[in-house]
């Protein structure tokens, strides 16, 4: 079959890669509430939504993320010490006191790495269908990852999706993270395409949603547990909602 020309608007759509294209099965976020849920610690459904929101805004660059950075930062990338103090601080906004959560903190992260031995590195549902679905539309896909160590060279060929992706950029090679604005230039200039032109997905709502738009590109927030129900931008819960949404942006019927 012959792939439909490239759409008057939308030219690209580039994805975030970990937690968007890729996830660990099970994922740390339910790993976490397993552990706690184990421990007789209920949770209401409203204070783990505040939690997750929380995250999202930790790893968009925040200043408690850079601060863990700068204390635990080794060349071979984070400490153990970074990740003990992440869960401190988890455990602190679901309510632990200071003292409480330095306790807990230690026992937790050993029985989350547990669970961890075992874990899946796996595509995410659809997302194999849905960039070849785009692929035959027109449309250029890529990766924007925020990994703080290099892909090795064969593993997005492991994964799947090598051959499903022209183009992908890392912000260790950048030398610039996500939500900052230059991180989302980089792929526009290499592409030789307008902000306009081009959608970027992901699952983390400060990163990826609200730092493309603010490089003025279009974006799509990938929210599958209904984190964050009442922001303006697009959402979809599955990778295969993206196209309707893309037609729509380009007032075109979907296939």
């Amino acid at each position: 079959m012959m792939a439909l020309p490239p759409p008057s608007t939308i030219r690209a759509v580039l994805f975030d890669l970990d937690g968007t294209l890729r996830e660990t099965e099970p994922t740390p976020r339910q790993v976490f509430r397993q552990v706690l849920e184990a421990w007789g610690v209920r949770v209401p459904p409203e204070v783990w939504r505040d939690l997750w929101r929380w995250e999202h805004a930790f790893w968009a660059e925040s200043p408690q993320l850079r601060a863990l950075e700068a204390r635990y930062r080794t060349p071979e990338g984070r400490a153990p010490g970074f990740w003990l103090a992440y869960q401190r601080l988890k455990l602190q906004h679901l309510g632990f006191g200071p003292a409480q959560a330095a306790a807990l903190a230690p026992a937790l992260l050993t029985t989350m790495q547990r669970h961890f031995v075992h874990a899946e590195d796996r595509l995410r549902p659809a997302a194999r269908r849905v960039l070849a679905a785009l692929r035959a539309r027109g449309y250029r896909t890529g990766v924007l990852t925020n990994r703080r160590v290099p892909l090795e060279a064969d593993y997005l060929a492991r994964l799947g999706l090598a051959d499903l992706l022209d183009r992908v950029w890392v912000a260790v090679d950048l030398g610039v993270w996500k939500p900052h604005r230059a991180a989302f230039l980089r792929p526009l200039q290499d592409w030789g395409l307008a902000p306009q032109q081009v959608v970027y997905v992901g699952d983390n709502y400060y990163a990826d949603v609200r730092g493309a738009r603010q490089a003025g590109l279009h974006a799509v927030l990938l929210d599958p547990d209904e984190v964050f129900p009442e922001v303006p931008e697009p959402r979809v819960r599955c990778l295969d909602e993206l196209p309707t949404v893309l037609s729509q942006w380009n007032g075109r019927k979907t296939a």
